[in-house]
C-alpha cells in the first residue's frame, strides 16, 4: 500500500502552515503507515509548525483515532522515548 504524505510547516511570522512538498511512504498495513508518519513527526518535535499528515482525509482521520486509542500507549511510549531510561 502506497500513500502520500505532505509535509506542512510555516514561517517564522506566519500564523498558519502550508503543503511544502510531498513524498510517498510504503507498509504492508496501515498500523505500519501509521507508524511511519509517526517516527517522522518525531523527528520534527523541536521544529515549531512543522509536521507530516496523510494527503487522504480518510487516512487522517484513522490516525488520529489510532493515535488516541488506548491500546496504542505502549506502543507510542516506546517509539517516542527509544530504548532511554524515564526517571
Amino acid at each position: 500500500m502506497k500513500v502520500i504524505l505532505e509535509y506542512c510547516d510555516r514561517g517564522y511570522r506566519e500564523s498558519e502552515s502550508h503543503k511544502i512538498k510531498e513524498i510517498k511512504i510504503e507498509g504492508n498495513t496501515e498500523r505500519n503507515l501509521f507508524i511511519q508518519l509517526y517516527k517522522k513527526n518525531e523527528q520534527l518535535r523541536y521544529c515549531g509548525g512543522a509536521y507530516y499528515q496523510f494527503k487522504s482525509r480518510q487516512l487522517r482521520s484513522k490516525y488520529l483515532v489510532w493515535i488516541r486509542a488506548e491500546e496504542n500507549e505502549k506502543l507510542l511510549f516506546r517509539l517516542h522515548y527509544g530504548d532511554g531510561v524515564i526517571d
